[in-house]
């Protein structure tokens, strides 16, 4: 489906319908995070279908090659009888062997002395890096958090239609707040449906703007950071102020919100704007890329 956004239909066993406007490169997964923070779930709880196949969390929307308006279920892993593919059943096997094997050896006793000096060559700091690999996805789930509702994949945006003060007093009229309601149906491209979740659910993107000078206060209180982590990381993602200001000044509003809220993961702005516009404006992508430089 190339780079085309459509829209899917995520309908659960009790009936109840959600629409989500996504892209071919989405994962299952990302969409399972996505209803999971509007349903206050665990995601890796979530069963996602399609056509009773059981869908794999790594799968793109594009490699299951969904049309527009196509329906994926919700299920209760419980009541559902799916018909699992040949891969999962091989994996399935494949796990059941090593648990026959693991069965079949003898688990040796470890003495005591032997304990004893495998405790004393783990180095003194090995507690605080997991105390510190525990932060920093302290510091991600806040973030995520913070980013709120689902990605809305960029497109040209349409002119307003003829018909759109009627559409304005049709949102208006189901009490939703009319301050708003301008910047969601331009976000969802003057569609009524999408434009009334995104007002329901608050999926709205971030309209605060930067001034030019807040930009640059930005880089500048960032400079002790950037100077330290520039030898830690060699360099690889140092921006110098101009180009800094350069690029950022491109983003748009929100996504300038968004490269923002990544430097609370301890990185310097610089490189969480270059990671960034990497991972193709990809704000779940950069964190994980994020995830692998801290450690």
């Amino acid at each position: 489906m190339g780079d085309k956004k459509i829209i899917i239909s995520v309908k659960t066993s009790t009936g109840q319908s959600y629409k989500l406007q996504v892209h071919g490169k989405n994962s299952i997964e990302s969409i399972k995070r996505v209803l999971g923070q509007g349903m206050n779930c665990d995601p890796k709880l979530i069963n996602l279908t399609y056509q009773n196949i059981s869908l794999d969390s790594s799968l793109t929307i594009g490699q299951l090659n969904l049309q527009d308006n196509a329906e994926i279920r919700w299920v209760d892993p419980e009541s559902s009888q799916l018909k699992n593919r040949s891969s999962t059943q091989q994996q399935n096997q494949k796990q059941q062997q090593k648990v026959d094997s693991k069965q079949k050896q003898k688990p040796k006793r470890q003495k005591s002395s032997e304990k004893k000096a495998s405790d004393s060559q783990n180095p003194k700091g090995e507690a605080q890096k997991l105390q510190e690999k525990a932060k920093f996805n302290e510091k991600i789930k806040e973030i995520k958090k913070a980013f709120g509702g689902p990605l809305f994949v960029e497109e040209p945006k349409r002119p307003k239609p003829d018909d759109y003060e009627y559409r304005v007093h049709f949102l208006q009229n189901m009490c939703l707040p009319s301050d708003f309601i301008p910047a969601a149906l331009e976000m969802a491209n003057y569609d009524l449906e999408i434009a009334a979740d995104a007002l329901v659910n608050g999926d709205l993107p971030e309209d605060d703007d930067y001034s030019d000078s807040e930009i640059e206060e930005m880089y500048d209180s960032n400079r002790s950071k950037i100077e330290e982590q520039r030898k830690d990381l060699a360099g690889k993602f140092m921006m110098e102020r101009n180009e800094f200001l350069q690029r950022f000044k491109l983003l748009k509003p929100y996504e300038k919100h968004e490269v923002n809220l990544l430097t609370n993961l301890g990185f310097d702005i610089t490189t969480c704007l270059q990671i960034y516009l990497s991972c193709g404006k990809n704000r779940d992508k950069a964190i994980d890329q994020l995830a692998i430089l801290h450690g």
